[in-house]
């Protein structure tokens, strides 16, 4: 079985992880490299994060928060997850696989950089977590994907209804479904930057922002992905677009309203597609144009 070589490069670690995603074994043996690896890029970002919200360290309080931080993000991605039966790295690849409509053990190279760029965004959310919040880390993705799986288990309306949209068979449908839970917080890592803006940010923000790290991060990747399995380009469009206002509308019943707003957004949640279905109205605001 072909070693797992060490890198300095960030999407090269994660391409190697995706090459072995079959073999569980393979990338536990291999983790303590990737560590070592992407340890001081993790750590020169979570450096600059904390030192915006955390100033009563000392600084060799803030390396072992750090070192903390990053060996337990590590720690969690190959260990058997309470909620899924499985470790992190296997539900990635397992639903990637079911993007695909592919064998986990055989995926595509466009399989694999969608599977790197879920990889990405969860191992950040879980390093970058703000700590004022409750967690929204990796456990917290893991535990709304499988409870989502569970409610589409005992009504299969959910998933009848993405299957039926888009005209795709149910087991990507159900890929579907489950990826919107898994990243459907991926902007609480971008909530530090707001502690230092002029007025107070709600966090449901974080809905806004993790819509924008779709788009930019996942989007690109999902879409190639979802061509290739045959799924047609007008359909995958309308696939990425009702991702991206799933995420960003999960929060509509948290209106930001005490703030000097730079923008606002009125919608519905059912026109978020039927991967969020709701009737209630809403205003969001927000003070951020850009992450």
């Amino acid at each position: 079985m072909t070693q797992l070589q060490p890198t300095r490069n960030l999407s090269t670690a994660f391409q190697n992880i995706a090459l072995e995603n079959a073999h569980q074994a393979a990338v536990d043996r291999q983790i303590s490299s990737l560590f070592d690896t992407l340890r001081s890029e993790l750590a020169a970002n979570l450096t600059t994060q904390t030192e915006s919200y955390l100033n009563t360290f000392e600084p060799h309080q803030l390396k072992d928060y750090i070192d903390h931080r990053i060996s337990s993000t590590y720690s969690r991605l190959n260990n058997i997850n309470e909620h899924t039966k499985t470790t992190p790295v296997n539900y990635i690849a397992q639903l990637t696989a079911g993007l695909a409509r592919q064998n986990v053990a055989y995926l595509s190279a466009t399989a694999k950089t969608l599977f790197q760029s879920i990889c990405k965004v969860l191992i950040e959310q879980e390093v970058y977590d703000p700590p004022m919040y409750s967690a929204h880390d990796i456990n917290h993705a893991l535990f709304v994907a499988s409870i989502m799986n569970h409610i589409a288990e005992l009504d299969s309306s959910f998933v009848d209804s993405v299957a039926d949209k888009y005209k795709i068979p149910a087991v990507q449908a159900m890929s579907l479904y489950n990826l919107v839970g898994l990243i459907h917080d991926v902007g609480y890592p971008k909530l530090h930057h707001l502690q230092r803006a002029p007025a107070p940010t709600h966090k449901s923000t974080h809905a806004i922002l993790g819509s924008k790290i779709f788009s930019k991060e996942i989007a690109p990747p999902l879409l190639a992905t979802l061509k290739a399995s045959g799924i047609t380009e007008k359909s995958s469009q309308v696939i990425i677009q009702d991702i991206k206002n799933a995420i960003h509308y999960h929060c509509a019943d948290s209106p930001d309203d005490k703030l000097n707003n730079e923008k606002i957004l009125m919608s519905y949640w059912s026109n978020a597609g039927p991967l969020v279905v709701a009737d209630k109205k809403f205003n969001r605001s927000f003070r951020i144009s850009e992450i």
